[in-house]
């Protein structure tokens, strides 16, 4: 192995590694105390049984369970586990990328690939990973997204006559899928019924049958809670059924989701130049356009696009749902499309001597070197920023614990951040659960002056309330 592969690779394992080490610095935000006292008044499965029929049908989903069970440990733990879920979810991308180019998956190669593509992810989905990543309640979308990929993994990689017990473990996961939400649901129908439009054998069919049979039961379980029309109406949101307006839903939608997924469609570009790793025996003695984008190309590609924007379809009802969370998932289809549909045009313009040039080994190398650089550089001034709101949430609270049952208001100072980065969830002293957590009936927060703080974070009378 030559030192430059080397470098790269060790350069690589170290992006990965301090994007997973951001998760040591997460700690409790908004929802996070909401849910801590619920469980501890009512228990984790009453608590469940509460929410599915009060506010949102997915509390009863498998998604629900690990993020409830997590919730109660500490917060490095649990975004630790969605960042993990990150990662599984780049290394599911990445198989479903060889098998759907026709690219020889190289196992001992791997590293560097999945490597860079889990770079270019943190990077594309930046504006998404403090609500999904690094925040224990959001983390769910992530785990949801994992799911996701596993289950287009299993079927592209099923055979035609698949045995029982993978068919069983099909299932099961369907209705997982289904159950986690009608936006994780319905998209992995759309691209079920795309699978079956080509013809594939009988055992295929059945199987992909049994598997949209399990994604509707899932997504009905859900889609009934009556916690859906209860948390609407306490929301003022009313459900829309115009025709007319719907499609204007679907325009805001569209945009409001692309807006968001700018820094995805740049990744997924360089992804498309960066990353593939291996021989394209299909079209190898023959790049031209005609053989990487036939009509039938064209056709099958397309469908991680339909894919995409088909995630919208059920917004468009509720379209005030629709928030910088739930387009994860549109976002990853739209990554793989197009990182697909780049790599079949290197494919072409790599018989251009000029492009030729341009895309050789050496130089991809650098640009995977240059991309790890970036993103080691970038995690560690984040670090150092969520490490420093982590260390002022830490001391207040433990003064907070000293002063429970002394008083009943007490004042803070907030925590100071000269600019919050976009691995960070930063949400202080949200609503009176920030307040109820600690044993206080009311914190308040003064970031005026007025108080002379003689510790940086309460007040001179040990936070006792004026």
């Amino acid at each position: 192995m030559r030192f430059a592969d080397i470098i790269i690779k060790v350069m690589g394992l170290l992006a990965v590694g301090m994007i997973l080490s951001l998760s040591l610095n997460a700690v409790l935000w908004a929802d996070d105390f909401h849910i801590r006292i619920s469980l501890g008044e009512s228990g984790m499965l009453g608590f469940m049984l509460k929410q599915y029929h009060s506010w949102d049908g997915r509390f009863i989903s498998l998604n629900a369970v690990v993020q409830l069970l997590l919730l109660q440990g500490p917060p490095a733990l649990a975004a630790g586990a969605w960042s993990m879920m990150f990662l599984l979810s780049a290394a599911l991308m990445l198989r479903i990328f060889y098998v759907e180019t026709g690219l020889t998956w190289q196992p001992g190669a791997a590293l560097l690939p999945l490597a860079g593509l889990f770079s270019l992810l943190w990077l594309g989905f930046s504006p998404l990973l403090a609500e999904t990543l690094y925040w224990i309640t959001g983390g769910i979308y992530t785990m949801s997204l994992a799911m996701s990929m596993a289950f287009i993994w299993m079927v592209i990689r099923s055979s035609d006559n698949p045995s029982r017990a993978a068919m069983l473990a099909g299932f099961l996961l369907s209705i997982f899928c289904g159950m986690a939400g009608v936006i994780v649901g319905f998209p992995l129908l759309v691209f079920l019924f795309l699978r079956m439009l080509p013809g594939h054998p009988k055992g295929r069919l059945s199987f992909l049958l049994l598997l949209a049979l399990g994604l509707t039961a899932g997504i009905l379980i859900n889609l009934l809670a009556p916690g859906n029309y209860r948390r609407a109406a306490v929301l003022s949101t009313s459900f829309v059924w115009d025709m007319g307006q719907m499609a204007l839903n679907f325009m805001k939608i569209s945009y409001r989701y692309l807006s968001f997924s700018l820094p995805a469609i740049g990744a997924a570009l360089l992804a498309a130049v960066l990353l593939p790793r291996g021989h394209y025996p299909a079209h190898s003695n023959s790049p031209s356009l005609s053989s990487a984008f036939g009509l039938r190309r064209l056709l099958e590609e397309s469908r991680w696009f339909v894919v995409a924007f088909s995630g919208i379809l059920p917004m468009l009802v509720i379209p005030d749902f629709a928030g910088g969370r739930t387009s994860i998932f549109f976002m990853a289809y739209l990554f793989l499309g197009i990182w697909i549909t780049g790599s079949r045009l290197m494919l072409i313009l790599r018989a251009n001597p000029l492009f030729s040039f341009l895309l050789n080994t050496r130089l991809k190398q650098l640009g995977l070197l240059l991309l790890f650089i970036c993103v080691t550089a970038i995690s560690v001034v984040h670090f150092s920023t969520a490490a420093s709101i982590r260390r002022q949430v830490v001391q207040r609270e433990a003064i907070l614990y000293q002063l429970a049952g002394t008083t009943d208001t007490v004042w803070v100072k907030p925590v100071l951040v000269d600019k919050v980065p976009f691995s960070v969830f930063f949400l202080d002293l949200k609503d009176a659960d920030y307040a109820k957590y600690y044993g206080f009936s009311s914190i308040r927060t003064d970031s005026t002056g007025v108080h002379e703080w003689p510790d940086y974070y309460l007040s001179p009378r040990w936070g006792l309330a004026d």
